[in-house]
This record gives C-alpha cells, sequence and structure tokens, in this order.
C-alpha cells in the first residue's frame, strides 16, 4: 500500500515538472509580448477610469484571472493542445501591437493584449470539456470601446430610448411633463437629466458584463465552426441589408453573436440589453414620481446611490431568472431518449449543437475519441517571433511613455484624471467688443460626478450683443475628443449641419479649427453653435470632420504620428471652448462672422487664463 502511495505521488510531481515547463515554453513568449506593452495599456487603464460606462473595467481583469485560476489543468500531463485559431489571433495580436506602436493610440495596445490572452488560453486544456480556456478572456472585450465612437452612439441611443419610455409611463400614469431631448421637465421642478441614468454601475456596460460573466462561468458558450461559420455569413449580409433596413441590423448582430458563442449565449447577451434597458427605465420613472409626489427625493444623495445598486441588483436577479428560462426552453434533448428514429437523432444533435449549447458529457465514448495535440514547434517559433518583434516596439513605445510622463511641471493623477482649474467670473472681461457681459447672472458656474458626459465643471459667462445673445462656457475635462454636437441632440435640438471650418486670422497669428453646428427645434427656434478642444499642454485636438466614420479614424491615425502627440499622452484629457446663441429667424453671414470672432477672442483669453493657472498650480 505505501509503494503504491508512493508511486502515485511520484507520479504527480512528474506530472506538475512537466506542466511547469510546458507552461515555461508556451507561456514565455506571451509574457515578452503582453510586457512590452505594459505601459501603453496601463495608460489604456487609466483612460478608462475616467470614462463614467467603462469604470468598472478592473472587474473585468479580476474575472478573467479568476476563472482561468479555477480551471487551470493543474493534473494534465500535456496542458497545452496545438490550435490554429490561437496562431490567427497571436497574428491578429501582432498587428494591434503594431499600430499601438505606431499611433500611441492605448485602444491598440489594449487590443492586442487581450487578442494575446485569448490565444494563449486557446492553448490551455479546459479539461471539463476537453477543448480550451478561451471562454475566460471574453470579460475583457466588453469594456473594449467600439471603434468609430459606435459606443458612444449605443449609449446615446440607450439614453434617448429610456426618456423616451419613461415618457410615455408618465403619461400612462397622469404626470404632467415635457420630454426635451432626454430631458423630463416638470412644471415646478428643476428638469430630470437622463445622463445618469445611463451610467455607473447599473449601466448597460455594467450589466453586459455580468451576462458575460455568467455565460462563461455557467457554461454557456458553444461553438460550431461549420455552423459559427454560416451565422456569421448570414449576419454580414443582414448588416449590409440595413443600409436600407436599419432593423436589419440588430438581426445581423444576433446572427453574429450566435456564430461565434452560440444561441443560448447570444439570447442572453440581447437579454442583458433589454434588461438594462428596464431598470434604467424604471430608475428614472421613479425619480420624476416620488419627487413630485413629496415621497423622496432621489435626484442625489445616498438615495440615488441606493437607487442605482438596486436597480443593478434587479437586473442580476431578471438575468438570472432569463438564463434559467433560456435552459428550459433550449437546453439539450438526450439522443437516445424517444423513437423518432435516426431522422429525430439527426434533428436533435442538430439542435445540441447549434441551439441548446451544451454537449452530451455523459457520453463516455465520443470523450475516449478526442486527442489533445501537443503544440507544435512551428508554432512556439512564431509565438516568440511575434514576442521579439513586439519587445523591439515595447521598447519605442516605453519612450514615448517616459518622454510624456516626465515633462516638466506634469503631474500626472493616475486613478483621477480630473485635472479641472476653477476658473472665476473675473476670467472672461465684462466687454468682449460690443458684446456686454449680463450684470448680476452674467457668470454661472456648474459642479458635476466624475466621468459626466457633460465635464466636471463648466464655467459659462452670458453676454448680451445688438445682434444676439450668447452664452460662452468652459467645459472640463474630458477623456479625448468630445462631440458637443451629441450633448446638444439629447438636450432636444436637432442638428441640421455640422462643418470644420479653419477661421481666418491674420499671418503669425495661432489658431486651429472649429466646430460650426445649427439646430433647430420644433418650436422653430434655432442654434448656432461654435466649439473646439486643447489638451492639458494647452495644444490643439484637431477635430474629426465626420464623427464616427473610416475618413475620421485615418485623420486621427495621421495626426497622432506626430511628435507633439507623442510627448501628450498623459495630457490626453481635452477642455471645451463654446459659443452657443439661440435666436430665431436666420443670422445673417455678418452675425456669423461676428460671432466667429468673438469666439476667437474668448478662447484665446480662456486658454492663457488656464494655461497661468497650471502653471501655479505647479510651482
Amino acid at each position: 500500500m505505501a509503494t503504491a502511495t508512493a508511486a502515485s505521488s511520484d507520479s504527480k510531481s512528474r506530472s506538475s515538472s512537466t506542466s511547469n515547463q510546458s507552461l515555461m515554453k508556451i507561456g514565455l513568449p506571451y509574457l515578452v509580448a503582453i510586457g512590452a506593452q505594459l505601459p501603453m495599456f496601463l495608460l489604456f487603464f487609466r483612460q478608462m477610469m475616467s470614462k463614467t460606462h467603462y469604470q468598472t473595467v478592473w472587474l473585468a481583469l479580476f474575472a478573467t484571472a479568476a476563472i482561468v485560476w479555477s480551471r487551470w489543468p493543474r493534473e494534465e500531463k500535456v496542458p497545452f493542445r496545438e490550435s490554429t485559431a490561437s496562431n490567427v489571433l497571436l497574428g491578429l495580436g501582432l498587428m494591434m501591437g503594431f499600430g499601438s506602436f505606431l499611433f500611441v493610440e492605448p485602444w491598440f495596445c489594449a487590443a492586442s493584449v487581450m487578442l494575446l490572452i485569448t490565444s494563449f488560453l486557446l492553448k490551455v486544456v479546459d479539461t471539463d470539456r476537453s477543448n480550451s480556456l478561451w471562454t475566460a478572456a471574453l470579460p475583457l472585450f466588453v469594456f473594449l470601446p467600439l471603434p468609430f465612437r459606435w459606443d458612444t452612439t449605443l449609449i446615446t441611443t440607450l439614453q434617448r430610448q429610456s426618456a423616451w419610455l419613461t415618457s410615455r409611463l408618465l403619461d400612462l400614469l397622469g404626470l404632467g411633463h415635457y420630454l426635451d431631448g432626454t430631458q423630463i421637465l416638470v412644471p415646478g421642478k428643476v428638469g430630470y437629466g437622463i445622463e445618469e441614468a445611463c451610467s455607473g454601475v447599473q449601466s448597460f456596460f455594467t450589466l453586459l458584463f455580468i451576462a458575460v460573466v455568467m455565460m462563461v462561468v455557467f457554461r454557456r458558450i458553444k461553438t460550431n465552426l461549420a455552423g459559427g461559420t454560416i451565422l456569421s455569413i448570414l449576419g454580414l449580409v443582414c448588416l449590409a441589408a440595413s443600409i436600407t433596413l436599419p432593423f436589419m441590423f440588430y438581426i445581423g448582430v444576433a446572427f453574429i453573436i450566435w456564430g461565434l458563442v452560440g444561441f443560448r449565449a447570444m439570447a442572453l447577451v440581447y437579454a442583458a440589453v433589454f434588461w438594462a434597458m428596464f431598470i434604467n427605465v424604471l430608475r428614472i420613472l421613479l425619480i420624476p414620481v416620488l419627487d413630485v409626489n413629496g415621497i423622496a427625493d432621489l435626484t442625489h444623495g445616498i438615495g440615488h446611490i441606493f437607487l442605482g445598486w438596486g436597480a443593478l441588483v434587479i437586473g442580476l436577479a431578471l438575468l438570472l431568472s432569463t438564463d434559467q428560462l433560456l435552459l428550459f426552453l433550449f437546453g439539450p434533448v438526450d439522443t437516445e431518449m424517444g423513437e423518432a428514429g435516426p431522422f429525430g437523432k439527426l434533428i436533435t444533435k442538430f439542435w445540441n449543437q447549434l441551439v441548446s449549447g451544451q454537449e452530451d458529457l455523459n457520453d463516455s465514448e465520443k470523450k475516449k475519441k478526442r486527442k489533445v495535440v501537443s503544440v507544435k514547434a512551428s508554432s512556439t517559433q512564431f509565438a516568440w517571433i511575434v514576442a521579439i518583434i513586439l519587445a523591439v516596439g515595447g521598447l519605442w513605445q516605453a519612450s514615448d511613455v517616459a518622454r510624456a510622463l516626465f515633462q516638466p511641471g506634469l503631474k500626472v493623477q493616475f486613478f483621477d484624471a480630473d485635472i479641472t482649474q476653477p476658473m472665476v467670473e473675473e476670467d472672461m472681461p465684462t466687454q468682449l467688443q460690443n458684446w456686454a457681459l449680463v450684470e448680476g447672472t452674467g457668470y454661472q458656474m456648474q459642479k458635476r460626478d466624475r466621468g459626466s458626459d457633460l465635464g466636471r465643471r463648466s464655467d459659462v459667462w452670458q453676454y448680451r450683443a445688438p445682434n444676439c445673445n450668447a452664452v460662452v462656457s468652459f467645459d472640463q475635462t474630458f477623456p479625448g475628443w468630445h462631440e458637443l454636437t451629441t450633448c446638444y441632440r439629447n438636450s432636444g435640438w436637432k442638428l441640421s449641419n455640422r462643418v470644420v471650418i479653419q477661421p481666418d486670422v491674420p499671418d503669425g497669428e495661432e489658431t486651429w479649427d472649429i466646430v460650426e453646428a445649427t439646430f433647430t427645434k420644433e418650436t422653430g427656434e434655432k442654434a448656432y453653435l461654435l466649439f473646439s478642444h486643447f489638451n492639458g499642454a494647452g495644444e490643439p485636438e484637431q477635430a474629426p470632420i465626420n464623427v464616427g466614420t473610416l475618413e475620421s479614424f485615418l485623420t486621427r491615425a495621421k495626426n497622432r504620428m506626430s511628435h507633439r502627440v507623442r510627448r501628450s499622452l498623459f495630457s490626453s484629457e481635452t477642455y471645451q471652448v463654446q459659443v452657443f446663441v439661440q435666436h430665431y429667424g436666420e443670422l445673417g453671414p455678418g452675425v456669423k462672422d461676428e460671432i466667429k470672432s468673438r469666439y476667437l477672442q474668448a478662447r484665446d483669453i480662456l486658454r492663457q487664463k488656464f494655461l497661468d493657472k497650471n502653471k501655479t498650480a505647479a510651482q
């Protein structure tokens, strides 16, 4: 008996030693490739922490690490396997890493790191399912912002839909109100904004993250190469058809997700979207109803916080319930049950493969037939080639980060990227040529929560001019370019036109692009807007010509190759100067030229005041 025990212990020791050697052999090139990009990845993490909807990104890192730790094949003699998909993702990770080095763009770095992690996990054997641990990386991708600012478009759409649904429910409850964009206006009360309702712990991305973690932990993901390819092609066809039939977009996305992770996982993702809308509408509805009836003020304070967490708990419970419902409706069918014959078994097999998303684990013969192919030497060599290329690029990138970090007078706040400067009324003149500051109420200051879509602080000066009344506002800060036209659209304005203009100034004077936009309302009121941004060093932020398009991306990519951008990585927060004019009728060319001239004056004054305050604070 003692001999048998000793032999067993010896076997486990040899197995553990073999496993550790394999880990060093397979994992080391991935560790080098990821470590080379760590400085830029930390910068990406810092940027996400300053965005309201992505502040729970750290949970994704924890979730992936916990799932990998719990499922790691510690007892396997061959814990790694050959995977073609892993090599494909390794190549994509190299491409994204190259984009990060070239354009000093943290998004490319994050995509590269996530693809490298997924590539590595595709080679790790999952002993319970005889495949791999790649699904453990899925929580990371929830917090990778969509390209071309599609995530901003998605958030804005959710806010507008939430506001519209809440307004309809308030009508049913008989509460008099007016929906102005995403603002619910109740007579005698301050407007109730929708911005906060779709952010924070109860945001769409948080609930989507929970749904993805559930998919991975409860093993709801089932992939099938042939079926997944067909479904993905159908999805692409539907996306193409969405050009003329917009609703086909949602069907196309559903087919693509189905092809990648299975039907039940896709249904759970769509359920997360639905329940996110539901809990946000519920939250928005309760705030005005309870406030108007004198029951409770949940617009701020501890009540507002508890309402947000309560909504999240309700959303989690609804997701768990939906998962069980999907299991009941679309669960696996035992092929040995019933007397349907060969045709019935074929249908059952199709159902289990493409719909239920769960294989028959009781079929021991199938498990015995499965073979784990060891990682080929060519795959390891390819991984080392990628690691060496990324390591060389990482040295170049590290120098960019170091130069940006150790600039004289620069103070980097890693976990709180709020670098506002306290402006005062006297920072703007009482007379801006023929514009006069309104006495008494001409200056206002508004503070907001960290990560607000409207900025953390706004200093507003109201001027009265012979031809119009204008509002000059200095808004701070934003994590990169802030498309102000979206905020006005959420306030009930309809965007008529948006162009980027280069103002005419005397030779030798510094200037940069201005975004010019016009708006209308159903009431016949019109508005004229000018705005632009500069970073923490006072350097211009180039405006995208068409927000969310490939042309915009290419322009920004070209701009990011400049030395100015490469040395301002830690000054990525932007500061906004705007002039907003509301009017009826039409503004003549002369009036618009006057507004542009006053705007340039105001921008120069506010930028210089900001730089002076920055210099004083650094001393």
